[in-house]
């Protein structure tokens, strides 16, 4: 049976929360993991998930880029930088690299299919 819960205004299956194990499994540049999950640790729970699904969407950029310009996990979570807008060459790729804007107030929110498939390949 699926468990809802309130995050904000939001309804959402508390087994879709984003955790920070799940966040971290999909780091291409896994340093400072203590930082990280303390600034981690301050976010709402709206945050977790807009950054869960923000970083999804940045991931194939920093992927083709060279080491020194992928970011800290810490410092792409203190900066919040799932609200920056993404690159033209990702927002035309794909629709659903649009920047994650949330869902309505009361409105049942559920991680995007895309985000279960990327965490799903990683853990194997």
């Amino acid at each position: 049976m699926t468990q809802l819960h309130l995050v904000g205004q939001t309804v959402v299956d508390a087994d879709e929360q984003p955790t920070f194990e799940t966040w971290w499994l999909l780091q291409l540049r896994k340093v400072k993991r203590d930082l990280a999950k303390k600034e981690w640790d301050k976010l709402s729970e709206d945050e977790r998930f807009a950054a869960m699904i923000g970083w999804v969407a940045w991931r194939p950029y920093y992927a083709r880029r060279e080491w020194e310009w992928i970011p800290h996990p810490r410092t792409w979570l203190y900066n919040k930088q799932w609200t920056d807008e993404l690159p033209a060459e990702l927002v035309s790729s794909h629709a659903s690299h649009q920047a994650f804007a949330g869902p309505e107030p009361g409105e049942r929110s559920k991680m995007p299919d895309h985000v279960k498939a990327l965490i799903a390949k990683l853990k194997k």
